[in-house]
């Protein structure tokens, strides 16, 4: 079972090949290493299935020769999870402001800082809508970044997901824990550094 510290703000604990950190009142989960812990894996569902909304996306499929073609698919992404929430459109709770904010991330000519934003914002609408914090699941994080690597453009990824990433589990108070996998393992010079 997870417990947080509260007289502690930053340490770390390391379980079966898993690192986690856990960042004041924030989980945030880092697999690196996915075998060894299924165990672990189903006592986080059994502890907390359907007990917070969910925003859940896959990089698996960021997988292009040019960052423009890139960033396109990762746009596809976005909107893809923005329509699985569409329902927040209607929420009275939502008002006009929020309410256009959400019908950026349905737009296919997303601008970079609506990229950046896309997952922060969209958990606090889902705050806002459920009146509780949100879970974030990003699955294969690294792949944008190997595609990227192997094809000349690792920095404007790297810019690119850096951002995105630090805006959805740095400072974001709607944020109940993320769970991130990926086969790279965490560098000096990182995506969630900075």
């Amino acid at each position: 079972m997870l417990r947080k510290k509260e007289d502690e703000k930053y340490f770390k604990i390391a379980v079966t090949g898993v690192a986690i950190l856990l960042i004041g009142m924030v989980c945030f989960f880092l697999f690196y290493r996915i075998r060894g812990f299924g165990a672990f894996f189903h006592d986080l569902c059994d502890t907390y299935m359907g007990r917070y909304p969910v925003v859940s996306i896959s990089l698996k499929g960021v997988d292009a020769d040019s960052y423009e073609k890139a960033r396109a698919q990762l746009i596809r992404i976005i909107n893809k999870e923005a329509r699985r929430h569409r329902a927040l459109l209607e929420d009275e709770k939502m008002d006009a402001i929020d309410r256009e904010l959400f019908v950026q991330f349905l737009d296919r000519q997303m601008e970079d800082d609506t990229i950046t934003s896309s997952l922060q914002e969209l958990t606090e609408l889902l705050e806002i809508h459920f009146f509780q914090k949100v879970v974030v699941l990003i699955d294969e994080y690294d792949v944008p970044l190997a595609k990227a690597y192997e094809n000349g453009y690792y920095d404007d990824m790297v810019l690119l997901l850096r951002n995105m990433f630090g805006n959805v589990l740095k400072s974001n108070d709607s944020l109940a824990f993320a769970v991130l996998t990926g086969c790279l393992r965490i560098a000096k010079e990182s995506i969630f550094t900075g």
